[in-house]
């Protein structure tokens, strides 16, 4: 049975501008790196099939037959700036956000030589995992492209203030994230209610 565990790394660094006025923003980024790590099995019978999934799922997926995880990394500059009044504020620009997504999932290159009915429920549950994972890609990019809104409108009366508003919101979405990672495996078992099972 496939399972889905959650890990996370963040990381941030922030430059401190001086007082004048609004620099000119560059544009925004974001970008998504996906990492497919295979491993394989070559059993014959879907007992053999079953058993060598729980023996060779590497590391990164936690004893679990499939696993996706995501990382979000995160750079952007202060910038100070007075308003007509001279009042002082801090906020973001410049801001990217790396998202990196590494999925990990079992492979049976012999499969075309086994016997009819397990290479049909090779490829039923084969398919049903694959598209469990790439659900979880999607929600994962979607949370990391919107923590990059996020960041650029953090302001603050100063720039202490404002690390810490960046630090927030930066956990912010990664609890959102773990929380749609977690609420589909639940509604969906961890993909078996969608034929992620091998049987």
């Amino acid at each position: 049975m496939p399972s889905f565990p959650l890990h996370l790394a963040l990381g941030f660094a922030a430059l401190l501008g001086g007082v004048a006025p609004s620099p000119t923003l560059a544009k925004d980024v974001r970008s998504v790196h996906q990492n497919y790590v295979y491993y394989d099995v070559s059993g014959m019978t879907l007992d053999a099939i079953r058993a060598e999934l729980t023996a060779k799922s590497p590391p990164e997926a936690n004893g679990y037959v499939s696993s996706t995880n995501f990382y979000y990394g995160w750079i952007f500059a202060f910038w100070i700036e007075q308003d007509a009044a001279g009042v002082a504020s801090c906020r973001v620009y410049n801001a990217s956000v790396s998202i990196d997504i590494d999925v990990v999932l079992p492979r049976h290159a012999a499969i075309a030589a086994a016997p009819p009915e397990v290479r049909a429920s090779w490829t039923r549950f084969i398919t049903a995992t694959e598209k469990h994972e790439l659900r979880h890609v999607a929600d994962f990019s979607e949370t990391g492209f919107a923590l990059l809104d996020a960041l650029a409108a953090v302001t603050a009366p100063d720039c202490e203030a404002a690390q810490k508003l960046v630090d927030a919101v930066g956990q912010d979405f990664v609890d959102r994230a773990m929380k749609l990672g977690v609420d589909f495996d639940v509604e969906t078992n961890h993909g078996v209610k969608d034929g992620a099972i091998l049987q």
